[in-house]
């Protein structure tokens, strides 16, 4: 073959980005196929495999793949000699897919064990590797795998593969957007399956177990009463709706009104406790003067200036009703547990910054110290032990000491189980980290739908999703890793939880953050109350107001979870599809190239 001498640096980078897209196309097929086959595989290894395999098979027939082809590329051997076979295994099996992809992240998965956050480790590991293969090749003018097999990269502007260049990569183009867009049209949204959202892990273990459990939600949490006197819900994210349906299915159990009857809330600061008792203790108010009771609790309710999740609104308004049809010594009492706070002195941003200094930097351990002290107080008025519901969001709800002595504790029920000890218990509600990303690589996600989503709680210890390591709160061990359970990856969900309630899969969750009415009346003040956070956030405010008279008035918004999975998956495809415009664009100029 003539050549006419090495290859630059952009053009090979314009090539590489075409193949790129070529295997993008291929794995997504192929990902889609295997699922189509009930076959669990993440993309980044069925990226590499198809990488290795087009590679090796495209050098193998043409010395060529689809980027070189448009950009008059060929891998030849360094003396013009005929390309081996062996030499291109060495080069792309051995070299570019095993050494400078696959072992960086093996080597990592190998030290970082239970650290490693799949796709996010992966990327972390792979950055620092590609800058140190592109500083070889800047100097070197090669790459350290060519140099490795005794290969080059070189160009010649007589090479006639550029319409077979171009039609493989329509052909991926098809495969990969026709696939996608199939997806989208059965699913109603593009499934994102690398390694964070799909994992190897076979679901059968959790479905056979799944199919062996009876207990409802509901009585999972009553039977934990049986042996314990605190029982704290984790909650999902803040606004969604279907969590507190379940919640208050708890609260209205009968079992719950006889035996518990105490129920302490994150949401809530204890300065409008006494206008929370008065306002449930007053009888056969009507509808409007319960909604006017509740607009005042919701809008003074929290350590932030406004709280419009309709999903608590709606609970106090259900919870008064459900308080109607109950005597007095038998009805609910709700706690609130936050730190207290007089919005009314707050005038300034100084003011504000104090009260954050006292209160909400320390909010975790105020909220505890409420439903401790609350518990002392109701078993020394009933003369018996006291039980409670607690509801906690997130890591508040979560024990991330491994129980161990000498891990400072940061979340509310850390310091409620240095308290109560063993009467103590929490249970993660099914959600999902960050809304999006599925816990445990989706598994848990696939073996609830292969058991028909049927509501159900348990145990984490006992259960094939207890040993599963600890993925809800990755946040330490991926900013700071160090010596405790949190930051160095040793957490499993039985060690974090004590149990487990799967009420509503994800496709029938939905959030609503907006309370009808709340802000009629309100506006001045919420934005007086937003200007003593930060002068900045008074224009946002009065913007925010004048926005809401156009907002859908219910602001229900569904399948938020599936929307950040396919934004995520489309960001990815959308990088890899740079190569698709580049070829695209060297076609029709591919006289001059």
């Amino acid at each position: 073959m003539k050549t006419n001498g090495r290859v630059g640096f952009w053009r090979r980078l314009a090539a590489f980005w075409i193949d790129l897209f070529v295997i993008y196309s291929l794995a997504k097929g192929g990902i889609v196929l295997l699922s189509l086959m009930a076959y669990r595989i993440p993309f980044e290894a069925l990226f590499i495999v198809s990488g290795a395999i087009y590679s090796v098979t495209m050098l193998s027939w043409y010395r060529q793949t689809a980027g070189k082809m448009l950009l008059k590329m060929a891998v030849t051997e360094k003396k013009d000699e005929p390309v081996h076979f062996r030499d291109i295994l060495l080069r792309e099996v051995f070299g570019k897919w095993g050494t400078t992809l696959l072992l960086p992240v093996l080597l990592g998965m190998l030290f970082m064990k239970g650290r490693w956050l799949p796709t996010v480790s992966a990327l972390e590991v792979m950055v620092p590797v590609a800058l140190v293969n592109l500083i070889y090749y800047l100097f070197a003018k090669r790459t350290w795998y060519d140099v490795l097999a005794g290969m080059t990269m070189k160009r010649d502007p007589e090479l006639k593969k550029v319409k077979t260049g171009f039609i493989i990569l329509v052909a991926s183009a098809l495969l990969g957007i026709g696939t996608t867009s199939a997806e989208f049209l059965v699913t109603g949204r593009i499934p994102c399956r690398m390694a964070a959202f799909q994992s190897f892990t076979s679901a059968k273990p959790y479905v056979r177990f799944l199919k062996k459990q009876k207990a409802t939600p509901v009585d999972y949490v009553m039977g934990l009463f049986e042996n314990h006197d605190v029982v704290v819900l984790c909650e999902r994210a803040h606004p969604e709706m279907t969590q507190w349906d379940f919640i208050f299915d708890v609260v209205k159990d009968p079992r719950f009104i006889e035996k518990v009857g105490h129920v302490f809330t994150e949401y809530g600061q204890t300065g409008i406790q006494e206008d929370l008792d008065k306002f449930m203790m007053t009888d056969s108010l009507n509808d409007t003067e319960v909604k006017a009771n509740v607009l005042h609790l919701m809008r003074n309710l929290g350590v932030w200036p406004s709280w419009t999740n309709n999903n608590f609104n709606l609970y106090l308004n259900r919870l008064y009703h459900l308080n109607q049809t109950l005597s007095p010594e038998n009805r609910i009492q709700h706690h609130f547990s936050d730190g207290a706070v007089d919005w009314s002195a707050i005038r300034r941003v100084s003011d504000y910054k104090k009260y954050q200094k006292n209160i909400v930097w320390n909010r975790d351990s105020i909220m505890a110290g409420t439903v401790i002290t609350g518990m002392k107080n109701i078993a020394e008025t009933s003369g018996k032990p006291a039980k409670c519901l607690v509801i906690m969001n997130y890591r508040h709800g979560m024990d991330l000491t491994d129980r161990l002595p000498y891990v400072p504790r940061v979340n509310a029920y850390e310091f409620m189980e240095d308290s109560f000890g063993n009467r103590a218990a929490n249970v993660l509600i099914n959600t999902r980290f960050l809304l999006s990303v599925p816990l445990a690589g989706g598994v848990w996600d696939a073996a609830f739908e292969q058991n028909g989503n049927r509501a159900v709680g348990f145990d984490f210890r006992g259960s094939p999703f207890g040993i599963c390591g600890f993925d809800l709160f990755p946040f330490n061990n991926l900013l700071k890793p160090g010596h405790t359970p949190s930051s160095n990856g040793s957490l499993r969900y039985r060690d974090v939880f004590t149990g487990f309630v799967f009420t509503h899969p994800v496709k029938d969750q939905y959030l609503q953050s907006n309370i009808a009415g709340y802000f009629d009346g309100f506006e001045t003040e919420y934005i007086r109350r937003m200007a003593c956070l930060d002068p900045g956030y008074k224009q946002a405010a009065e913007e925010e107001m004048k926005d809401l008279r156009n907002r859908d008035a219910d602001g229900i918004r569904k399948h938020v979870e599936f929307t950040i999975e396919t934004m995520v998956e489309l960001c990815f495809y959308g990088f890899a599809a740079i190569g698709l415009l580049i070829g695209l664009g060297v076609f029709p100029f591919r006289r001059f190239i």
